[in-house]
């Protein structure tokens, strides 16, 4: 079987020149206009990191701040409400806020996926959401999680859901309470556990549940928990 040759490609920061000619070529002024306001606010509050001047943008949209005025028939915006809002220091803490805006049960779902990992499994993904399908095969798409999927959020692959950025991932997770996250990951790896009617479900999962188990142990109160989770990772 022939190779084929994997080569890295290094995206730099923006530079402001770069921001500008965005500008210029989505709102269409010229670039000596109030575009060079804008392009040197965003320029400060994202430090030319690509990713990060991309979800500034759609950030930008979705909250109101740039319209499209037809009565003058051209991009606005508000200069000094933007100018107003905090300086994200990296894409996950932009990304934080923006999964904020989302319904408080898609945020509910990404984080249990959070907890997984950056992917996970349809099936399991309703399982550990709470949702029953024992008696019936799970549908195609998660309930509504498709503005997360709209929103390049997530992505679907086949059957499974994938964070479609490391930085998602942890922008996610991130939104879980630190002192909550070793109840949330218990709780998944009981659910997890508890599905495998067989010996043979619990052995095609047992790295999933272990890992759960473990990052969930300082939440366990019972001893007998304890005693499985050591015989467990010893399986």
């Amino acid at each position: 079987m022939t190779s084929i040759p994997l080569e890295e490609i290094k995206i730099n920061n923006m530079m402001k020149i770069d921001i500008k000619k965005i500008l210029f070529a989505v709102v269409g002024m010229p670039e000596q206009s109030k575009t060079e306001l804008l392009a040197d606010i965003i320029y400060r509050k994202t430090g030319g990191n690509t990713l990060l001047v991309i979800q500034f943008f759609k950030y930008l949209w979705e909250c109101g701040l740039i319209w499209f005025s037809f009565r003058q028939r051209c991009w606005q915006w508000d200069t000094k409400i933007i100018e107003s809002k905090s300086i994200f220091k990296d894409a996950a803490d932009l990304l934080s806020e923006k999964i904020l805006f989302l319904p408080k049960d898609i945020q509910f779902k990404l984080k249990k996926m959070a907890c997984i990992g950056s992917q996970c499994d349809i099936t399991i993904l309703h399982l550990i959401c709470g949702d029953d399908f024992a008696d019936k095969e799970p549908p195609d798409e998660l309930c509504n999680v498709d503005i997360a999927v709209d929103e390049g959020l997530i992505q679907k692959n086949g059957s499974k859901y994938v964070f479609a950025h490391d930085q998602i991932e942890s922008a996610v997770y991130s939104l879980i309470p630190e002192e909550q996250r070793s109840s949330w990951h218990l709780e998944v790896g009981k659910k997890i556990l508890n599905s495998c009617s067989s010996e043979k479900g619990t052995e095609r999962l047992i790295f999933l549940v272990a890992d759960q188990l473990n990052r969930g142990k300082l939440s366990m109160k019972e001893d007998t928990e304890r005693i499985s989770l050591v015989e467990l990772n010893y399986r």
